[in-house]
């Protein structure tokens, strides 16, 4: 066997053993999983309308959360209990993958919906790592699932029955689907990737809308910044991606009307709630801040990163656009801030992190790789340590900022 035949090997055993050590973190969440939250009450609500009606009924789901959207607008009812607003079911594809495992399972609407999400949380992993391989080399790849594998916010979204992860999951698909395309435009898998990724990022949530922004800002600096080669069969991709999405949802809710209601009352209605206006506004920095609570020693390295990029790091420039771009939309959400959706960051940061250790070690005169994994254990060691602190320990179902204080006894 040749040294770099041998040097491959190892690095594909490696990264099995992280990710068994990942599927066994994860499985591990899942068996804590109790229900707390109005979000999992009411996705398992859907799920079990779903199992009694069966989805041609999907519609009427539709229809009752209309009809209860404007009994709250009118005040004849009051909204939901630290929470608010009723959560839509135009998140179609999430919703649907819990009745599927309900169905097919023993496992309650709840807990089903708890293993669609911390399955979504392992399938992240390896998603992350090819991506990273593609994109910088197998060093960063190996950093960067080390990195996943014990990332708080990952493991944390495995403990429940919340969306996020798979809005990340699929956001992660469509950005590497994306670089993918633009390395070789004309190649109908990497064209079909797209937007099937697309799709399913509409068919998921609706702040898929923040994702095609970062997206869209992608392809358009390509011209200056050079990530690859860019075709209008890419932009057709798209285009036919987001709109079989958007055809699905409609033909699912029972028209195009039923979407934009539906939609329409949850965003007039969530920005009237106490406990958003209470919990859910802030300056641009809070996520960083948050972040920073969370993950210190991974977002300091991300953000060194950011200070190094130039036309010799383009995988980094690409994804670090990419998550500039998100935060800033999301950040200017009103009274709509939250940690849980700072998920769609998780790759980005652990692939930064990761670019700038190897860089940074890339200056020692001896061993360079042991130093780089003697640093990524300890990045580990941290993430884990913070993971078990917050949301084992102290028990943070909701990650705002006080309870996170809390947590790390910045507040008392």
């Amino acid at each position: 066997m040749s040294p770099e035949s041998a040097s491959k090997l190892r690095i594909w055993l490696l990264a099995a053993v992280l990710l068994v050590v990942g599927a066994c973190l994860r499985l591990g969440a899942a068996q804590s999983f109790t229900l707390r939250g109005t979000d999992e009450a009411l996705y398992g609500a859907y799920v079990e309308f779903l199992i009694q009606r069966g989805l041609g009924e999907y519609p009427t789901l539709v229809d009752q959360y209309i009809r209860y959207e404007e009994r709250v607008a009118r005040g004849e009812v009051s909204p939901l209990e630290r929470g608010g607003a009723a959560l839509p079911p135009m998140r179609v594809a999430y919703i649907v993958s819990g009745a599927l495992v309900r169905s097919s399972t023993a496992l309650d609407a709840r807990a089903s919906l708890n293993a669609v999400s911390a399955a979504f949380s392992f399938l992240m992993l390896p998603l992350g790592w090819l991506f990273a391989w593609r994109a910088a080399g197998p060093k960063i790849a190996l950093g960067t699932l080390a990195l996943m594998v014990f990332a708080p916010t990952q493991l944390f979204m495995a403990r429940h029955a919340l969306i996020d992860v798979v809005v990340s999951f699929w956001s992660l698909a469509a950005l590497w689907a994306l670089w993918e395309c633009l390395q070789n435009p004309t190649d109908p898998r990497r064209l079909a990737a797209l937007g099937l990724t697309l799709a399913a990022l509409v068919l998921t949530n609706e702040t898929s809308f923040f994702v095609v922004c970062g997206l869209a800002a992608l392809l358009a600096l390509n011209p200056w910044l050079k990530f690859g080669t860019m075709h209008r069969s890419i932009a057709a991709a798209s285009a036919a991606g987001l709109l079989t999405g958007a055809a699905i949802l409609v033909f699912a809710c029972g028209g195009i009307d039923r979407v934009f209601e539906g939609y329409r009352l949850f965003v007039t209605t969530a920005v009237k709630l106490p406990y958003a206006i209470a919990t859910g506004d802030g300056p641009w920095h809070r996520y960083i801040f948050e972040l920073t609570l969370v993950s210190p020693l991974v977002v300091i390295l991300a953000l060194t990163m950011l200070a190094r990029l130039d036309a010799s790091t383009r995988p980094q420039l690409f994804v670090a656009i990419f998550f500039l771009i998100t935060y800033a939309a999301l950040a200017s959400v009103r009274y709509g801030m939250s940690l849980r959706f700072a998920n769609l960051w998780d790759f980005p940061l652990r692939f930064l992190a990761a670019s700038a250790l190897f860089a940074l070690v890339a200056n020692l005169r001896s061993r360079p790789l042991l130093a780089a994994t003697a640093a990524l254990v300890l990045l580990a060691v941290a993430d884990m340590r913070q993971y078990r602190r917050i949301f084992v320990e102290r028990n943070v179902y909701d990650p705002i900022s006080t309870d996170l204080l809390r947590a790390v006894d910045m507040l008392k």
